[in-house]
């Protein structure tokens, strides 16, 4: 369709998508997710990045959390991606001051301990000389910490619970030990910036785990010296 030439550019694109959601447009792409082929389900995961985070169903929002409640090996294809790719979108959803934002924070609290559990598996990967590998690591390494920052919200206090839960905490540590041993070259996992490490006894569990002279060790204790000063769930904490 060309749309009405009367209406402005950005009314027109809102018409435009729609129509596209009255035809079922993420539904039929989801289906797509299904063939076994990679690069096609990137595409299909970027194009659904483009919907208005309004237009997604709340069945199209549980299908993406299951996508990655599901994923159990992490190095298989371009899985790192796939699943990075759909932890953008509950990125957005998360910090979405909207009603799909809203809807997601009271439903989708348990997505956090699917994400650390995530990025506790992707930590403990060994990709030493494994240029590719590695870097896959990387990306979603980055985009499991851009969902738990994104997550961490004083208003959000069901989420600031789930992440100062034992299993959280215990997590957090793992994390940390598997980045001092597996990831000296790599880009830091800052795991304790989040709300895993928003408190001072969170950071003292992990501490005994790490080498004193180490520098992991030191960002916990920055990030302990952070948290004593009151900047316990800031977003925008320096380093």
């Amino acid at each position: 369709a060309r749309g009405d030439p009367e209406l402005p550019a950005t009314a027109q694109a809102k018409l435009e998508c729609d129509r596209l959601d009255k035809a079922d447009r993420e539904e039929k792409l989801f289906r797509l997710l299904d063939i076994p082929d990679d690069n096609l389900k990137i595409k299909i995961i970027e194009c659904v990045k483009s919907v208005p985070l309004d237009n997604l169903q709340a069945t199209e929002v549980q299908f993406l959390v299951d996508r990655i409640a599901l994923a159990e090996n992490l190095a298989v294809g371009q899985i790192e991606q796939i699943i990075a790719s759909i932890l953008e979108i509950l990125t957005e959803l998360a910090l979405d001051q909207g009603l799909a934002g809203m809807r997601f924070r009271r439903s989708y609290t348990d997505v956090i301990l699917v994400v650390l559990s995530i990025l506790t598996r992707n930590s403990a990967r060994e990709v030493a000389g494994l240029r590719e590998e590695a870097t896959q690591k990387e990306i979603l390494s980055e985009a499991c910490i851009g969902f738990l920052l994104a997550c961490t919200q004083e208003q959000w206090t069901q989420a600031l619970e789930v992440m100062t839960s034992r299993t959280s905490i215990i997590a957090m540590a793992e994390i940390l030990r598997y980045e001092e041993t597996l990831n000296s070259k790599g880009k830091p996992v800052l795991i304790e910036k989040t709300g895993c490490g928003r408190s001072v006894a969170a950071l003292l569990f992990a501490l005994p785990f790490l080498k004193i002279d180490g520098s992991v060790s030191k960002r916990v204790l920055i990030r302990l010296a952070e948290v004593l000063e009151g900047r316990s769930a800031s977003m925008n904490i320096t380093d």
